[in-house]
């Protein structure tokens, strides 16, 4: 199964990006990617059913078959999510999960609820952009649709982060149309529908410009006095997030630092220190977000760059990052990638994520094959996150009237 894994996902990588440069520049581009989007999702639907109809057991360990499914269908029984069953997802959760169960109790259901919202995230997007000025967009959504963590780790596998994504693309929507309460109301939802993870993207959707900031701000705090309510009355939220705390994964520089010094992992601050790297490397960044962010070309791809980023360097620094998290920020990274005058240089290592996306995150660590992987890996998050970081705060000048879904994709 997992020598299909890697074939399947490295056949979905190579020959999304073959088409993709296949159709570069040429006249019905714009028109054949399109189609293959549409036609791309319906399959995933048809092929979700399929599969959970005919072939159940097919993704045995999937968050959808042994979290997401088993938890909604205890809130359906009348159980309370933190009082009678522990979780590690957000209080409207599993109610948003639960009319989908409640017609299929299959994980097939839960998949299904993700491709909605994955579908609604692509719409949203491209429907930003004026027909003649989409083609990087439908780039974008082409790459992404086809990419693993679409076929496989949503359509398939059925994980949340898309819930995410799609409340991001929403907040930087509303912001640009200068809706700022409603932005933040979306930036909160995102904590509210899944978990602590959503805050990454906070900073760019409250920092998207100067105005506004405190309109975009207080739905995120009031989700988290809510969470710290209910914490309060007995029913806590965080307990089983602050019990993963000290969970660890490969794919990520903590890994290669027990790899190389051991010992480091048993010293009382081991695990504190990928809050303070990132804090460190962060919050500097996130300063100068905020003093540049009215004089940028576009105010949506500089946030859409810094939350990109932002993700990015959480994978490179966070102790625990799976590979499929990245789900919630892949088509921000395409985005952002699409506005840089050159980024078909900067989608090599984008594709290298996504071909070895396959990796288990609990796989031994003592192959010198997977150290190699992963060093490889983590530096494509480096790479990335500085590009992305980059983009956000030196969006050139000479784009300011240049729409980015128009701009040329430079060889």
């Amino acid at each position: 199964m997992l020598q299909l894994k890697i074939v399947a996902f490295l056949a979905l990588t190579l020959g999304s990006f073959a088409l993709f440069l296949f159709a570069r520049a040429k006249p019905w581009e714009r028109r054949v990617l399109s189609r293959l989007v549409v036609a791309g999702t319906l399959l995933k639907f048809a092929g979700c059913v399929l599969v959970y109809v005919f072939w159940p057991t097919l993704i045995q360990y999937s968050d959808a078959r042994n979290f997401y499914l088993p938890q909604t269908e205890q809130l359906l029984s009348g159980r309370i999510p933190y009082r009678d069953f522990d979780t590690s997802y957000s209080p409207l959760f599993h109610a948003f999960l639960a009319p989908f169960v409640s017609v299929w109790h299959s994980p097939g259901a839960v998949v299904l609820a993700m491709l909605c919202v994955e579908t609604a995230t692509l719409w949203l997007y491209l429907r930003r952009f004026r027909p003649e000025e989409s083609l990087n967009a439908w780039r974008c959504a082409f790459l992404y649709a086809f990419s693993p963590y679409s076929v496989y780790w949503v359509a398939l596998s059925g994980h949340n982060g898309v819930v995410i994504a799609f409340c991001v693309v929403l907040g930087l929507v509303l912001a640009e149309r200068g809706r700022a309460v409603a932005s933040g109301v979306a930036a909160a939802c995102a904590l509210l529908f899944t978990k602590l993870l959503a805050m990454l993207s906070w900073p760019g959707i409250v920092l998207f410009a100067r105005g506004g900031v405190l309109r975009r701000l207080w739905p995120p705090i009031a989700a988290l006095a809510l969470l710290g309510a209910m914490s309060a009355a007995g029913a806590d939220p965080f307990e089983s997030m602050r019990q993963e705390f000290h969970s660890s994964t490969t794919g990520n520089l903590w890994f290669l630092v027990t790899v190389v010094v051991p010992p480091l992992t048993e010293t009382e601050i081991a695990p504190y220190l990928p809050v303070i790297a990132f804090a460190l490397a962060f919050v500097p960044l996130c300063v100068a977000f905020a003093r540049r962010s009215d004089r940028v070309s576009s105010r949506f791809d500089a946030a859409a760059a810094f939350v990109a980023g932002t993700n990015l360097l959480f994978m490179m620094l966070s102790r625990k990052a799976f590979s499929f998290y990245l789900v919630m920020a892949l088509l921000l990274v395409l985005h952002t990638i699409m506005t840089t005058r050159r980024p078909l240089r900067y989608l090599a290592p984008n594709l290298y994520l996504m071909a070895v996306s396959w990796l288990e995150e609990t796989h031994s660590t003592s192959s010198h094959s997977v150290v190699v992987i992963e060093t490889i890996r983590i530096s494509c998050y480096a790479f990335l996150a500085t590009v992305c970081f980059h983009a956000s705060l030196r969006m050139r000048a000479s784009q300011k009237d240049t729409p980015p879904g128009s701009q040329r994709l430079d060889a």
